[in-house]
């Protein structure tokens, strides 16, 4: 379960992208949702408090607040917990690629823009007509905790 909360201080609130091409013998839904799976895991692995997050068939975007012990976050450490939770994803097999990007946000006040960009990122690549049509995301919860600003 994807809990959104106001950051907290002594922290650090990154925009992660996950990109990951979908195994050829495997079908788009079921890899959208070991990508799902993943994000939800690694997050509570890492006790990061997620704002928003959206699985697509190539990636997942994300935007979490780390704790304090991640104000300098080890990518490999984040990219080896990303792959061995969807390797441990039933019927799936070796993934060909995986790339993790995780960008501090510096400012607050950016942060809702970057909750807007993952939840309307299905629209913007052709995936979806609306954030509601798209059934991996969290933006029926951030509309009603009003983190949206579109």
């Amino acid at each position: 379960m994807i809990n959104i909360q106001t950051p907290r201080c002594g922290s650090v609130t990154v925009h992660l992208t996950l990109r990951a091409r979908c195994p050829r013998r495997l079908h788009r839904h079921l890899w959208m949702a070991a990508l799902w799976a993943a994000q939800c895991d690694v997050s509570l692995k890492h006790g990061a408090i997620c704002h928003a997050a959206t699985a697509l068939p190539d990636r997942v975007i994300a935007v979490w607040t780390l704790p304090q012990q991640h104000l300098r976050p080890d990518f490999g450490q984040f990219e080896g917990d990303f792959a061995a939770s969807i390797h441990a994803s039933d019927n799936i097999g070796d993934i060909e690629r995986i790339a993790l990007k995780l960008r501090p946000i510096r400012h607050k006040s950016h942060i809702l823009r970057y909750v807007d960009d993952c939840h309307f990122a299905p629209v913007r690549y052709g995936w979806a007509k609306t954030p509601d049509d798209w059934p991996l995301s969290t933006f029926d919860k951030a509309r009603s905790s009003e983190m949206i600003l579109s």
